[in-house]
């Protein structure tokens, strides 16, 4: 099976299948999926989406774009090769559509119910409020969060947010420990280096010395 190195998606508009470069979208890639193996064995086929708001089936013998997806008006953010042969896509134009293979039609729009949501909630900001059988309710005002991970060996958990912030809290008790401020724009993915047991700590002494 081919490999793509996943690492070089958030930010740039090209990756790297077996060594070779592969260009097409206009902005970084968001996400990739690859033809599930029970549908064509050996797969060569896979699905990318992009900030550009398309979604590209590629080839990966052929080691090119065979068929692009175009209908959301702003950036796919995901996509899945679906196990029934179907690709979805999720955009930040609030829809999921589905797509079949073989020419790339689009069969299917999924719409999210905002406007009848967007006009009872009006201007207020969204609240949360939880319950507990410790006797407390919480009122809370969320923000988006797009991306939660945890460290390695499970002490830690991060958060990336549209508030443009990372979070850390205690992956073992859930207390929230610290924010990272300095990003100018939302936040939407991290990771935890997986260097070594050393590098981590050394990592986790330096976020503790900022907190």
């Amino acid at each position: 099976m081919a490999l793509v190195e996943m690492k070089w998606f958030r930010g740039l508009k090209w990756f790297r299948l077996w060594g070779f470069g592969l260009w097409g979208h206009k902005k970084w890639i968001t996400g990739i999926s690859w033809e599930p193996v029970h549908l064509q064995s050996p797969c060569r086929h896979f699905v990318t989406s992009s900030k550009d708001g398309d979604a590209r089936i590629w080839d990966a013998t052929m080691r090119k774009t065979v068929i692009v997806l175009s209908g959301h008006t702003l950036a796919v953010t995901c996509v899945k090769w679906g196990g029934d042969g179907f690709i979805y896509t999720g955009s930040q134009d609030c829809t999921i559509k589905v797509w079949e293979t073989t020419q790339g039609k689009l069969i299917r729009e999924l719409k999210a119910a905002l406007e009848r949501y967007n006009k009872m909630k009006g201007n207020a900001p969204e609240r949360l409020v939880s319950g507990s059988d410790d006797f407390t309710m919480f009122l809370w005002e969320p923000s988006l969060v797009n991306h939660v991970y945890f460290s390695l060996d499970g002490q830690w958990i991060a958060s990336a947010s549209f508030d443009k912030s990372v979070k850390l809290w205690n992956g073992i008790t859930g207390k929230f420990v610290c924010a990272f401020r300095g990003h100018v724009g939302p936040v939407y993915q991290i990771r935890f280096p997986s260097f070594g047991e050393e590098y981590l700590t050394i990592l986790f002494q330096s976020i503790r010395e900022e907190c």
